[in-house]
């Protein structure tokens, strides 16, 4: 399995673009912007779910991998996925990458992560990767601090002999 980097602003500076990587980045900056969205997780690929109007409880479904907006709720494209296929292929998407797509938005499988944004997502991999940014300075000062005992020690010394 390929690793995701769950800090969208280091997903943006490293280019990943796994499609759970693009659903990450676009539900953070809509996060960011008020705009309350969710991660879905498909059969197969990822995609955001963002509410359009709060009035009306109306959501759409985001598409970052491929571009694409489908102004339907998750519920209403999983009752009837093939009205997703006009969006795609408008985008000029082949009808073996649209059946593809179709077959994901099925209600199988999918799970609809509810939370503002990608913050769920994964959790688990959110703790290791913030520990793993903070390895990589604890590590090298482990790795520094014998060193600098043994100088330490050698100015104790020498100030010592000095002092005779």
């Amino acid at each position: 399995m390929k690793y995701e980097i769950l800090d969208y602003r280091r997903a943006i500076e490293r280019g990943v673009g796994l499609c759970s990587q693009h659903a990450i980045i676009e539900a953070e900056v809509l996060k960011e912007k008020g705009i309350q969205s969710r991660m879905i997780v498909l059969s197969g690929h990822v995609v955001v779910h963002a509410e359009i109007s709060e009035k009306k409880n109306e959501w759409w479904v985001l598409d970052p991998d491929y571009g694409v907006t489908i102004p339907y709720s998750i519920s209403h494209i999983e009752a009837n996925p093939q009205i997703i296929e006009p969006y795609y292929a408008n985008l000029g998407y082949s009808e073996a990458t649209i059946s593809v797509l179709v077959k994901t938005c099925g209600k199988e499988g999918n799970v609809l992560i509810k939370d503002n944004g990608a913050e769920k997502y994964v959790y688990e991999r959110r703790i290791i990767e913030r520990l793993s940014y903070l390895a990589i300075w604890v590590i090298p000062l482990i790795l520094v601090l014998p060193l600098g005992i043994r100088y330490a020690m050698k100015v104790v010394v020498l100030k010592s002999s000095n002092e005779i």
